[in-house]
């Protein structure tokens, strides 16, 4: 009885279907993880239920059933856990066609680096870390990046969906009443440069012609990536002219590895953006706006192809 392929069978399922569980509890947004969490409960009870009714009888046939549970769930938790820590292939963003006719207006986009304003699942988050790594950043394993995916849920949990700024607001539209007619302004918070990407493709495909990029953070890392997410949007091939302003000042001045850095510990970084500064003391103020927009404007060949930037 206690030797039975059924027992063993039990055994096997029910483990591979609590680590495989507990994955998908640790990775999935907070609204689905009940789901998991029945799981879980469901396949622990019919595990170590059926471990402890063997052990009644024979301790030694429970402690065997318990160990074939322990190595199937680790097996199932390991499999899961590789798979969820795999980046997507963005090879299906980087089709872009031209636009039956062009619009007459430019677009300025003011860009910041920035979270996802929800956590929507690790997709997001594995291009991130694999993008911090690549610069040097210590990321979790794939065995352990599980937990760190609850770890950033759990930080975004009181503070989803991360608000826009409304410094950034009150700055988009001051620059689109100076610019006029002739300018589309938009914010763009990205966080990895495929995002980046697409938001480049969907608005050459709406007919942008002219796309000009504001960098609010002077931070090294940024500018290879912005180039990086022109290059993969592909815009360029089908006649978009893409432009960066270089403001004088950095109106981010976190480092975008050390926000995710707390996010991984579970502390939020939705702190930032800071709101801007004139010096070390002066907080922000109507003046720092103006002296925002006027960067901005003093580099603007209004209604011409170049900004007197540096092209991307």
């Amino acid at each position: 009885m206690y030797a039975s392929v059924w027992n063993r069978v039990v055994f096997l399922a029910s483990g591979m279907a609590f680590g495989w569980n507990l994955v998908n509890y640790w990775v999935v947004p907070l609204p689905e993880a009940r789901r998991h969490v029945w799981r879980l409960v469901l396949s622990a009870i019919a595990g170590w239920g059926l471990a402890v009714a063997l052990g009644i009888h024979s301790p030694a046939a429970g402690l065997s059933g318990l160990l074939v549970f322990g190595v199937a769930a680790l097996v199932a938790y390991a499999g899961n856990a590789r798979q969820k820590s795999r980046v997507p292939s963005d090879d299906e963003a980087v089709t872009v066609a031209a636009p039956a006719s062009w619009r007459p207006e430019s677009c300025l986009l003011l860009v910041a680096p920035g979270e996802p304003s929800c956590y929507t699942g690790p997709e997001a988050w594995s291009r991130r870390l694999a993008e911090a790594s690549r610069r040097g950043f210590r990321a979790p394993g794939w065995f352990l990046r599980p937990l760190a995916y609850s770890r950033i849920r759990a930080a975004y949990r009181h503070l989803e969906p991360f608000p826009m700024p409304a410094w950034m607001r009150r700055v988009a539209e001051q620059l689109a009443q100076h610019l006029g007619d002739d300018w589309v302004v938009e914010i763009v918070i990205w966080s990895t440069k495929a995002e980046m990407g697409r938001r480049l493709a969907q608005l050459a495909q709406g007919g942008c012609r002219h796309i000009v990029l504001v960098p609010l953070s002077l931070h090294s890392t940024i500018r290879p990536l912005l180039q990086e997410a022109v290059n993969r949007s592909r815009v360029r091939e089908i006649g978009v002219f893409v432009d960066v302003v270089e403001l004088e000042t950095s109106w981010f001045g976190d480092d975008p590895d050390a926000r995710l850095s707390r996010l991984l510990v579970g502390q939020p970084a939705f702190d930032l953006p800071s709101p801007p500064v004139i010096s070390d003391e002066v907080p922000l103020r109507a003046q720092a706006l103006r002296a925002l927009r006027e960067q901005v404007v003093k580099q603007l060949v209004v209604g011409g192809r170049d900004a007197r930037g540096r092209s991307l």
